[in-house]
């Protein structure tokens, strides 16, 4: 898992190759999503609701539940400076350009410039938490999405801004997105529905989606696509215009709880779906979804470890059934089926010229010859 405890925040870097995420274990952690590796993990004072990254990408923002606004720095991982400490708990950030803008638990949304770090407007009116929140593409407006059910627009080029305030939804308004169009937002509700607005008119337009429960997560790909997250773990993707959805990602659930979606990022290309859950877990989907080309179930109980051999036609896996299989991609076939007594294998690897090398849970090393 990414991490010990629930995902409580997602959010891609500008050029889609590391995610940063927040969670339940108070650790702000970082992946590289191409290697599948952790970059940096920052231990937290205080349990963190939200996390973007900076419209450059050089630093990420996370809101905590005591209030604060902390600034971390992307190659290192390290704690900058605190932005703001506010009164009520942040739910909710959103960023465009230099702009950054938090939603707190007492209504508020406050607007800050990152380059100066000052608060530029302290907006008021939601009767409850703000949840959900997204900048036009200009910057110049900022929709907030409240727990008392209602979109507020707010125009920032105003000195005094005031919303134009629209009932949403049965419920709170739990997610919102910014389409690439630009002058498009969808928002999710607690009522299972998802709608479309026009920014210019803050009016809802034609057509609503409907999900198996509460909208839990929003995101939005160049090609018009809108994936949704429920509280019941599966991520639904629509194409705009098309009224039944493309593909639903979900994770078998038998015998499992389910996790709630906490938060969907698509890769600059759309080719990707990130998604973030409760159960600690970060998944990473193919867009649109490939078949899987085979299946192989050769172990007796559950496989630890795999690992490709350099040249990509060997496959080798360690199971706890004390055994290490090495597979020929092409035919299926075993190759070798290698039986180790002691201990289950925590770790193997092809290891040249011509050797398996494998790490015990047992803390032994041994290496074993290929035939």
């Amino acid at each position: 898992p990414a991490h010990a405890g629930a995902i409580q925040g997602l959010a891609l870097s500008p050029e889609g190759s590391v995610a940063a995420t927040v969670g339940s274990d108070k650790q702000l952690r970082m992946f590289d999503l191409g290697r599948g590796t952790l970059l940096h993990a920052t231990g937290l004072t205080d349990l963190p609701n939200a996390v973007v990254f900076s419209g450059k990408g050089d630093r990420i923002v996370v809101g905590d539940d005591r209030g604060a606004i902390n600034l971390y720095d992307r190659q290192r991982g390290s704690k900058l400076s605190t932005l703001h400490e506010a009164p009520a708990a942040v739910f909710v950030l959103a960023v465009r350009d230099e702009l950054i803008a938090a939603g707190t638990a007492d209504g508020e949304v406050l607007v800050f410039n990152l380059d100066t770090e000052a608060l530029q407007a302290r907006l008021t009116g939601h009767q409850e938490r703000v949840l959900s929140l997204v900048f036009s593409a200009s910057g110049d407006q900022v929709v907030s999405g409240g727990q008392d059910g209602t979109l507020r627009f707010w125009d920032l080029q105003q000195k005094k801004p005031k919303a134009r305030v629209v009932p949403a939804h049965q419920g709170a308004v739990t997610s919102l997105a910014l389409l690439p169009r630009g002058g498009v937002i969808v928002s999710g509700g607690e009522d299972r529905l998802v709608r479309r607005w026009r920014l210019d008119e803050a009016a809802p337009m034609p057509g609503v989606w409907t999900v198996p429960s509460p909208v839990s997560a929003l995101a939005v790909s160049r090609e018009d696509r809108v994936a949704v997250g429920d509280t019941e773990g599966t991520s639904t993707v629509w194409q705009l215009g098309v009224r039944n959805p493309l593909w639903r990602f979900a994770d078998d659930a038998k015998g499992k709880a389910v996790a709630v979606v906490s938060g969907l990022a698509f890769s600059p290309q759309g080719m990707k779906l990130v998604s973030a859950s409760t159960d600690g877990l970060l998944r990473v989907w193919n867009t649109p979804p490939q078949p899987v080309v085979s299946s192989l179930r050769d172990h007796d109980g559950a496989v630890t470890t795999m690992e490709w051999n350099p040249d990509g036609r060997r496959i080798l896996t360690a199971g706890a059934d004390r055994h290490l299989r090495v597979y020929d991609v092409n035919t299926q076939a075993t190759i070798h089926d290698l039986q180790d007594e002691e201990a289950p294998a925590a770790a193997a690897a092809f290891a040249p010229p011509g050797e398996i090398l494998v790490l015990t849970r047992k803390g032994g090393v041994r290496r074993y010859q290929e035939e």
